[in-house]
């Protein structure tokens, strides 16, 4: 699947790289009788339909770093190709993949910074939401623990898995959620062997949490939690606990 996936890709970036070039070579049969306002010289009409290709590519892509690996893919080709025909060409970009869902007016994902040099300069600065950041119902994710409890002398460490589901409906793509663990005070400690996980809607992927209570613990039912926060919207967050026992 990921093999065809990267076909059909390099299939488009081909295709579209084809496009912007057709639209070059037709423009320079024109001549430019203004110059002053926006998008009168051909390095505008080629600068911007290189905005529409990156905007293209962001807009069909699901996931955010399958599409910072098709974006870097598509800026070598046009690199290689506009410094053939002795242009030169300048993006530099900002891709927050934390923000890979948020949809507009929230802050975007991606910030282009774009110069094309020929005989004329065109620059500018664009900023690209994704088409799969709107309408995207989100949940509060579940939080399980197994064992629910465990039963150790003080000083002792025990190991708990905790299992965190996406419960976001899958029109949102997978989320990375963002987990802290937190345990008494006095001595305690909790160590997640992950700090995050990324997880597709309606899927469940398991962490391990170790707890160790210090020697001087003494006999009660201790509650230990671990809360997962979705990155791409903090709002949505969940905890589960479990109980470590001194008897």
């Amino acid at each position: 699947m990921a093999a065809k996936k990267a076909q059909m890709f390099v299939a488009t970036a081909v295709f579209l790289t084809g496009l912007l070039f057709f639209v070059q070579q037709a423009l320079l049969s024109y001549s430019i009788l203004d110059l002053s306002g926006p998008y009168q010289t051909k390095e505008h009409y080629i600068a911007k339909n290189v905005v529409d290709i990156i905007n293209y590519t962001i807009m069909t892509t699901a996931d955010c770093h399958e599409f910072e690996n098709n974006l870097k893919e598509l800026l070598s080709d046009l690199r290689t190709d506009f410094g053939s025909e002795g242009y030169m060409i300048g993006i530099n970009y900002d891709l927050n993949c934390s923000r890979w869902n948020y949809a507009p007016p929230a802050e975007a994902p991606l910030t282009l910074s774009i110069t094309f040099t020929g005989n004329y300069d065109a620059s500018g600065i664009y900023r690209l939401h994704n088409r799969f950041s709107a309408a995207c119902p989100r949940q509060n994710p579940g939080i399980g623990f197994s064992p629910p409890s465990h039963t150790a002398t003080p000083g002792e460490q025990v190991s708990y898995i905790v299992r965190v589901i996406n419960n976001d409906d899958s029109s949102c793509g997978s989320s990375t959620f963002s987990l802290t663990a937190d345990c008494p005070s006095g001595g305690w400690t909790c160590s997640l062997d992950e700090p995050s996980l990324t997880i597709a809607p309606g899927s469940t992927q398991p962490v391990k949490l170790d707890v160790t209570s210090p020697l001087s613990a003494t006999s009660a039912s201790y509650p230990v939690s671990v809360t997962a926060t979705n990155t791409a919207n903090p709002s949505y967050s969940g905890t589960g606990s479990g109980t470590y026992i001194i008897p």
